[in-house]
This record gives structure tokens, C-alpha cells and sequence, in this order.
């Protein structure tokens, strides 16, 4: 038997490592784009893309202004400062976000439209969420709350002189709108408070009686700056109330106009003081106790009967 023939074969260093420049040329170049990445997100102006999205997204008549933007670390943007405005209703900020997330869909960015934007935020010790969807015709919007401390909320301090109202606030407000037609702006919502109350108040130089309640919650409407108070409750220890009707907005806080019916009545425990407070209570000659109250007049003026 004849065995064949067979050659090993030959290793030669050079050959491995001929294309040695091309590999060394392409990982630079590797090297300098992600550093050029990096550099890009670290110095990217969020800034300016953040108030892009402010232009395109329909806030009127509100004014929003924000302090630093970054990348957050878990993708989005985190942006640090946030406040709300409408000067011509209150000289205070509307809401004060000190911190809040924000994610864009990427869908409409790479179409250059902003279609979609998500936020969580901090908002006066509670949670802030919100959603907005856009498109050249029709915008929606629902915002979430949790939590918030009403006693943190300085708009309040313009109403009262001294003291403080406190509790819980949840809910959420979802609207829907055209572009650039603040008027045509349809909006609902529930708000829920817990563990409510006053403490120390003055209103025009008068002390306001201390109370507080344990659940409190409003459903309402608004269209073309009328609020419609559609339902409200609040029970306390002391006092019992209920009530329905309108309130129109106006560029003044102050001046903004009520017509409500509301019945208050005194809890089978309640104090001596505000069973006698509650028996003040101006209504017409042999009405019951649940009979409404009318409240009109203007915020800063109110009139009862």
C-alpha cells in the first residue's frame, strides 16, 4: 500500500498580521465616534429643544419658563426649574416644578413635529404626570396628580391674610383643544382631598372658624374659561357640605365671578360654637336645614343669601 504524499502548512507571522493598518485605522475611528457621541450628549443644547417643544405645544394663556436641562440618566431629558405663569391672573407662579422628567416620542421628532410628550415631575411634596398628544387639528392632554400639599401652594397666601389651609390633593384634568383657539378648549376632571383643613385664617380682618374634614371631592367642567362645579362633597366632624354651580374665570384672581348653591349643614357632633355659627347662616323664613345658599358676587367680594 502506497501512502500519499501530504505538505503542512506554512505559517508565516507576516501574514497574520498584514492587514494589521486597516484594523488599527478602523478602532481609531471607532474610538473617535463614540467619543464624538459622548461629547454630543454631554453638549447637546437641550435647552433649545426643550423650548422648541414649548412652541409647538399649544399653552396659551399659560407662560413656561425652565432652568437647566440634561440627559436623564434612564433616557429623556431632566429638566430642573420649571414654573408656570399667567401673569395677568396671580404675580405667583401657577405651579413651581422644581424637577421634572421628560420624554418625546421620536417618532414625530424625526419628522420634525412634536406629537407625543410624556412628564413626571415633583410638585409641592407630591407626584406630577402628565400626557400630551398633538397633530395640526386637535390636541389632548390629562394631568395626574398625587399627594400634593395644599399648604405648599403660594397662590393660596394671596387670598388669606394669615393662617393656612392644608390637606391632600389628588386627581387628574384631561382637555382637548385646537391649536392657537384657547376659547375652544374642553376640559374635565375629579380632584380628591384628604385630611383637609384651615387653621388661623383671616379674611378682611375677620377670623375664620378652624376646620377640617376628612374626605372632600369635586367633579367639574370647563369650556371658555366657566368653570361648572358639577358635583361637590366634603364631611368633617363638625360640618357637612354639598354643592353645585359656575365659576367664571377672569384675568384677576380677585375678580374671578361665583354663582354657587352650597348646603352646609352642622354634624350631630360638631362644636357648640359652629352649630351656633352654622344657625347664623342667612335663608329664607321656615327653611329646612339642607336648603342651598347662594354664593355670588366675586372671589375677592363674595355675597351670600
Amino acid at each position: 500500500m502506497q501512502i500519499r504524499n501530504f505538505e503542512l502548512p506554512t505559517l508565516s507571522i507576516g501574514d497574520r498580521f498584514e492587514d494589521f493598518p486597516v484594523r488599527a485605522a478602523l478602532l481609531y475611528g471607532l474610538y473617535a465616534v463614540v467619543l464624538f457621541l459622548i461629547f454630543l450628549v454631554l453638549n447637546f443644547p437641550y435647552g433649545v429643544l426643550v423650548d422648541q417643544l414649548l412652541d409647538d405645544v399649544d399653552l396659551s394663556p399659560a407662560e413656561v419658563t425652565h432652568g437647566s436641562v440634561e440627559m436623564a440618566i434612564l433616557g429623556g431629558l431632566e429638566l430642573r426649574g420649571v414654573t408656570v405663569r399667567r401673569s395677568d391672573w396671580t404675580r405667583l407662579p401657577v405651579l413651581e416644578i422644581p424637577r421634572a422628567d421628560l420624554r418625546v416620542g421620536l417618532s414625530g421628532l424625526l419628522r420634525g413635529k412634536v406629537s407625543k410628550v410624556n412628564v413626571i415631575g415633583d410638585l409641592y411634596g407630591g407626584v406630577l404626570k402628565a400626557k400630551w398628544r398633538g397633530g395640526e387639528d386637535l390636541q389632548r392632554a390629562i394631568v395626574q396628580v398625587e399627594d400634593l400639599q395644599v399648604a405648599r401652594y403660594p397662590p393660596l397666601r394671596e387670598i388669606m391674610e394669615k393662617g393656612q389651609i392644608f390637606g391632600l390633593l389628588s386627581g387628574f384634568v384631561q382637555a382637548e383643544g385646537r391649536p392657537g383657539d384657547s376659547a375652544a378648549v374642553r376640559a374635565n376632571g375629579e380632584i380628591y382631598l384628604d385630611r383637609a383643613g384651615s387653621e388661623g385664617l383671616e379674611y378682611h380682618g375677620w377670623p375664620v372658624l378652624d376646620l377640617s374634614f376628612e374626605e372632600s371631592s369635586v367633579l367639574f367642567s370647563m369650556q371658555g374659561g366657566r368653570i361648572e362645579i358639577e358635583e361637590f362633597n366634603a364631611a368633617g366632624p363638625d360640618v357637612i357640605m354639598s354643592g353645585s354651580g359656575q365659576i367664571g374665570l377672569r384675568d384677576s384672581l380677585g375678580d374671578t365671578v361665583l354663582d354657587l348653591k352650597v348646603v352646609v349643614q352642622a354634624a350631630p357632633d360638631a362644636r357648640p360654637e359652629v352649630k351656633g355659627l352654622v344657625s347664623l347662616i342667612p335663608r329664607q323664613r321656615g327653611a329646612q336645614p339642607d336648603t342651598p345658599i347662594s354664593i355670588t358676587g366675586t372671589l375677592a367680594k363674595p355675597r351670600y343669601r
